[in-house]
């Protein structure tokens, strides 16, 4: 019984140091993966269980052994990622489900790179939804960049779900690989395989990577069928992440990242355990830094035996005890995920200060028995997603699970499809007017000098407004001057002035008048005529005087 309880004590405190721990909840064994706190699933009663803490001898996850495995990890990877219709809707950081799978999966290749220079592995890349395409292979350039740019560009396909042709799909890469290491199928999906879609079932695709060699880890995101992602891990609990939905899914990356390269040195041998050599003393290593800010954390720091066959020893200690800021609750228990057998309950915790590290709470629920089959019966359906367009025609989907109850034992699955798609906002978009080109040639100028203005037309017809669109901005009509030169002024003349008299001795008397009323300007024509005219005098006048009779005085002219 002591060397149970010191099994588990060093256990425990070695899982500590690498992020690897198994929780007890309710009396249920919840694995967890190494590297940060993500959830797996725990298996039904039916399928292979969980090891338990006592079980497990101390160097399973013995820190350095860990290291080790990270920085020469080789293995040829196919990621198969659900490109099906419900990735479209938005999640919590506002980005939609799809947009959050290849951050995802460009992320972990990234944390793999992370692990050394050492490290040798190579990907393809299989998207799904109702059909399946092979997006790269591993003949393509391995180089981390060109990964993360393709995974970055993976096209999505939209419709059901199609998870064992796309796990048979990466089955064929990895087995045409050409390299004798091991072989990963990676399935990451939000929903649950569509019934009777694809070629073989789920559990005889994971039968089949079995068969061959392959190992596959099941990532979940939502409200997932957590049965089916144990199906698609061959019922290995510890390949089995699920996040909340899609935006949580970066707070699995390491887990993922380092489930895929390193696994627990498990075996069921009785380490022995030397009784007749004392270990000398050794000096103890400095205490590891406190995983917790607030709320109570721990510390723990080793020392080697030493002597051969002597056992490590881990002292721990609390630290950081003072309370988190902030209240932290937990929420309701979600539903049972299947109606016997043994099913899974999750809640979460809200409103929490972000230091507090347990995130997620297991425990089971109807324990019972199942009969021997069960027909599976369809939940209710989701309410509709938003319409893909805002007008001229688009689609909104909504899904159901096969859940209401689950299929059982030999019992039918549920009959019709998983979901149903209908057309939204079919109304004809508003179409804006635009302007057509400037129509033909200037008009005539209003006038032939002085500045006078010359107009053009264009029509809004390019297209024209529609559907309740907008007018064409602006004016239909161009203005323009022309015709600016100054027009010419013919002359004119000025008013006659009086005659002249007539003088002695002069023979005629004279008027003027000047073309200036007005001038002739800016090539305008010269007055007509002359400027001045001659009337002759009285001949007498030539004389000198006259009289006008005999004996009138003499007058001059």
């Amino acid at each position: 019984m002591m060397s149970v309880i010191f099994y588990y004590l060093i256990f425990f405190i070695l899982l500590g140091q690498t992020g690897a721990f198994v929780e007890i909840i309710n009396g249920i064994s919840v694995g967890r993966a190494p590297g940060l706190f993500s959830p797996s699933f725990r298996a039904p009663p039916a399928l292979e269980p969980l090891y338990f803490v006592s079980q497990l001898p101390p160097e399973a996850f013995a820190f350095p052994e860990l290291q080790r495995q990270l920085s020469e990890c080789t293995l040829d990877m196919c990621i198969a990622v659900d490109a099906s219709g419900s990735l479209k809707n938005k999640e919590t950081n506002g980005k939609t489900g799809w947009e959050n799978e290849k951050i995802f999966a460009t992320n972990l290749v990234r944390r793999v790179a992370s692990f050394g220079d050492d490290i040798s592995v190579r990907y393809a890349n299989v998207v799904f939804g109702r059909k399946i395409r092979t997006w790269f292979d591993f003949t393509e350039s391995q180089s981390t960049d060109h990964i993360i740019y393709r995974l970055e560009t993976m096209p999505y396909l939209d419709g059901q779900t199609n998870i064992p042709d796309a796990m048979l799909e990466c089955q064929q890469h990895l087995l045409n690989s050409g390299r004798n290491v091991e072989k990963v199928v990676l399935v990451l999906t939000d929903g649950s395989a569509t019934p009777d879609l694809g070629a073989v079932s789920v559990p005889e695709a994971a039968e089949s990577l079995k068969a061959n060699g392959i190992r596959s880890i099941a990532v979940g995101a939502g409200n997932i069928n957590k049965t089916e992602l144990l199906v698609i891990a061959q019922g290995d609990v510890n390949s089995v992440f699920i996040a909340e939905d899609t935006s949580s899914l970066n707070n699995l990356v390491d887990d993922i990242g380092v489930s895929s390269c390193a696994k627990p040195n498990i075996t069921t041998t009785t380490p022995q355990i030397s009784t007749t050599t004392t270990p000398a003393p050794c000096p103890w290593s400095q205490w590891t830094s406190c995983d917790a800010s607030c709320g109570g954390g721990k510390q723990t720091r080793t020392r080697k035996g030493c002597c051969e066959g002597c056992l490590d020893e881990v002292e721990g200690r609390a630290c950081n005890t003072q309370a988190c800021p902030g209240p932290c609750q937990w929420s309701d228990w979600s539903p049972c995920d299947i109606p016997c057998g043994g099913g899974v309950q999750t809640r979460t915790m809200i409103d929490c200060c972000d230091k507090c590290l347990a995130r997620l709470d297991v425990r089971s629920c109807n324990t019972g028995r199942c009969p021997v089959s069960v027909d599976g019966q369809w939940g209710d359906w989701s309410a509709y997603g938003a319409c893909t367009d805002s007008c001229g025609g688009g689609f909104q989907m909504r899904s159901r699970t096969c859940s209401n109850p689950s299929q059982a034992g030999t019992g039918k699955p549920c009959v019709g499809p998983a979901d149903d798609i209908k057309k939204c906002n079919i109304q004809d978009c508003p179409v804006h007017g635009q302007w057509g080109d400037w129509c033909c040639s200037w008009s005539e100028c209003s006038t032939t000098c002085g500045g006078g203005q010359r107009t053009r037309t264009r029509q809004c017809s390019n297209p024209a407004p529609a559907n309740g669109g907008a007018d064409c901005v602006g004016s239909s009509i161009e203005e323009e001057m022309c015709n600016t030169q100054l027009c010419p002024i013919d002359g004119g003349w000025t008013t006659w002035t009086g005659w002249s008299g007539c003088g002695v001795h002069t023979c005629y008397r004279t008027r003027t008048r000047t073309c200036t009323a007005p001038a002739a300007q800016h090539g305008g024509k010269p007055c007509p005529g002359r400027g001045t005219e001659v009337k002759y005098c009285p001949p007498v006048c030539c004389l000198g005087s006259y009289r006008s009779s005999y004996n009138q005085p003499w007058h001059g002219c």
